[in-house]
């Protein structure tokens, strides 16, 4: 089933150019963008899986619109800049209720937003390398010891990465992936990726993984 994706912007050329490039792939269905419904509220009553916003966009729009309205689609913010210091509280507060579940860069090629909705269709969180940092030390924290690959693992999962390419950069077996993974679930009590990606803390200093205590 295809992926049913909406585009929130007030720029018509940001929409159009999204538009274009999400087109050609068949595994992604355009439903809607702002310049067809006049609203981003309206845009949200559409059945959509993702909402690709831009940070105008996101903020032209009320919270409780946002996290109150029982709209099921996740947002993935397409920022002109990713630097730490403009992830402010609200985007950390939307991505830990579950509403964000993406950070992508405006600079970023049609192929990378195209996994990244991908990604993010299929219940994972997508962020921008310099984010996660920040992201995480902002969100939940809940102190486990946690191993060098363990880390490194979470890391890469927080990347967008599936297990086979985890496998890969690590040049490690898919196996032992899967076994690290099922570990980081029980040490922080969750179910899946996304839920253990708001749990972490502390993975990243200076875009390098940080070993266990």
């Amino acid at each position: 089933m295809a992926i049913k994706l909406a585009i929130a912007s007030s720029s018509r050329l940001f929409c159009e150019g999204i538009r274009k490039l999400m087109e050609s792939d068949s595994e992604i269905t355009i439903v809607g963008d702002t310049g067809q419904t006049g609203s981003i509220e309206d845009l949200m009553e559409l059945d959509s899986d993702i909402i690709l916003i831009d940070h105008r966009a996101l903020f032209g729009i009320s919270r409780h619109a946002l996290t109150e309205n029982g709209h099921t689609a996740k947002f993935i913010l397409i920022e002109s800049r990713i630097e730490p210091s403009l992830i402010d509280g609200e985007i950390i507060e939307l991505i830990s209720k579950g509403v964000m579940a993406g950070i992508l860069s405006a600079d970023a090629d049609g192929e990378l937003l195209k996994k990244a909705v991908k990604v993010v269709a299929s219940g994972e969180l997508w962020l921008g390398h310099l984010t996660i940092k920040n992201i995480l030390s902002q969100a939940m924290f809940i102190k486990k010891s946690i191993t060098r690959q363990e880390s490194e693992i979470a890391g890469l999962i927080l990347r967008g990465y599936c297990n086979k390419e985890i496998a890969r950069e690590l040049k490690i077996t898919e196996a032992t992936v899967k076994s690290h993974c099922n570990r980081l679930f029980k040490k922080f009590n969750v179910s899946g990726r996304l839920q253990l990606g708001l749990k972490l803390k502390g993975l990243y200093e200076d875009k390098k993984f940080l070993p266990a205590n």
